[in-house]
């Protein structure tokens, strides 16, 4: 029983060093979604040019004006919308 006890320990810790290590390397990331409208009417803007000032990411509005960027870190970001 102890054998065993023993035997169970290490493969538990073994199995939580791997999973976290994972997790370290693997990096989160996140999305960035929203719509982008007229301020005076409230009308969606389509073909507008969103980017994450700073960075290469970047999307173009669809015809709803609704737009999203992927692959993104966690963190503050400024858009920029033209």
């Amino acid at each position: 029983m102890r054998k065993y006890s023993k035997n169970f320990s290490v493969f538990l810790f073994g199995f939580l060093l791997l999973t976290f290590s994972i997790d370290a390397f693997a990096g989160t990331t996140g999305k960035i979604s929203g719509i982008v409208r007229d301020k005076t009417t409230g009308e969606a803007i389509p073909g507008c040019s969103i980017s994450v000032e700073g960075t290469s990411l970047g999307a173009i509005c669809d015809v709803n004006g609704k737009y999203f960027i992927i692959n993104i870190r966690p963190g503050t970001y400024n858009l920029v919308a033209s």
